[in-house]
This record gives structure tokens, C-alpha cells and sequence, in this order.
């Protein structure tokens, strides 16, 4: 499994368990539904989001280096994560 996956999957969890808006949509069109436009999360619960993920991942995600496109979906988040904690790895 890919770190990206593992991203998605905790952020799958966490707006299922936190964001009732997401039961309209099954994990697949979740992953790819423009999180803020549909009105799954405001942006105080992506900060919440990205707090719980640098707690269950242990990783600093620096949202500065975050664009709006980066910030849209589940699967662009995860694939920014990933990118990001590459290089602080290195």
C-alpha cells in the first residue's frame, strides 16, 4: 500500500466518522468530489483533517505549500502529503 493510499484512507475515515455530508457518496467518488465546493468540509474542518493526520501519521504537513487545486480532493490532498513527506524524508 502507498503512503498515498494510507493518506486517503485515514481521511476517508475521519470525514466519514466527522461529516455526515459524506454519506452521499461512496469511497470511490468521495476520493475524487471537490471536498470544499460540495460542501463535504469547510476550512476549518480541513484543518481539523490535516491535524488528525499529522497525529496518526506522526509527519508536520506544511499547508503553506499547499495550492488551492492541492486542497480540492481527497486524492490530491493524499498525493500531496505523500510528496511533501518524500522530501522531508530525504
Amino acid at each position: 500500500m502507498t503512503d498515498s493510499t494510507r493518506y486517503s484512507n485515514e481521511m476517508t475515515k475521519w470525514i466519514r466518522k466527522h461529516k455526515e455530508a459524506a454519506s452521499r457518496y461512496d469511497d470511490d467518488a468521495l476520493h475524487s468530489t471537490n471536498l470544499l465546493e460540495n460542501g463535504i468540509l469547510d476550512s476549518l474542518d480541513l484543518l481539523d483533517l490535516i491535524s488528525n493526520l499529522e497525529e496518526a501519521f506522526s509527519c508536520k504537513i506544511e499547508l503553506g505549500e499547499f495550492d488551492d487545486h492541492d486542497l480540492r480532493t481527497i486524492q490530491t490532498i493524499a498525493m500531496r502529503i505523500e510528496a511533501q513527506t518524500d522530501l522531508q524524508k530525504s
